[in-house]
């Protein structure tokens, strides 16, 4: 397997470039299946991503939108990925998406866990488009590498 290196003469130049590609998949998905799944990461640097994707013509009504991780907070709060998505990606042409939250009314994530397995409105599995990033800790999806959870979060699930 050869890896293929594009250098780009601008972040703006790679978000653009990268929304073309989440783009096409999207509409492949769409073609083949009826419906696609987008899921994504909070943080700063996705942010101008995000911006250019709400831009894009998509069927984005048969587009289902979820999270990567989360924090639990209110859906309001500043350091929710869900306002984030909200606020930069679910705007403009993308605004007729739909958003699978994963924030619930429960006190913690653990309790929450069974009633989103059974939520209506589910993005498709398995996903069209998973964009994860890395924190400046070198943390991916909430996996901190300090943490015990890590090693559960990476493992392959079982089969």
């Amino acid at each position: 397997m050869s890896l293929q290196q594009t250098l780009f003469e601008s972040r703006e130049d790679l978000n653009q470039s990268f929304a073309d590609t989440i783009v096409s998949i999207l509409e492949a998905a769409i073609a083949r299946d009826g419906n696609a799944s987008l899921v994504v990461s909070g943080g700063s640097t996705p942010l101008p991503l995000f911006q250019a994707l709400s831009q894009r013509d998509l069927a984005w009504s048969k587009v289902t939108v979820t999270l990567a991780d989360e924090r639990w907070v209110d859906n309001q709060h500043d350091a929710s990925n869900e306002k984030l998505v909200t606020d930069n990606l679910l705007v403009g042409k993308a605004a007729a998406a739909q958003f699978f939250a994963l924030k619930t009314e429960h006190e913690d994530a653990q309790h929450a866990v069974t009633q989103l397995n059974s939520a209506a409105g589910q993005p498709k599995q398995p996903f069209d488009v998973l964009i994860l990033g890395m924190g400046e800790a070198a943390h991916t999806a909430s996996l901190f590498p300090c943490c015990g959870q890590s090693q559960a979060g990476l493992a392959p699930a079982p089969s």
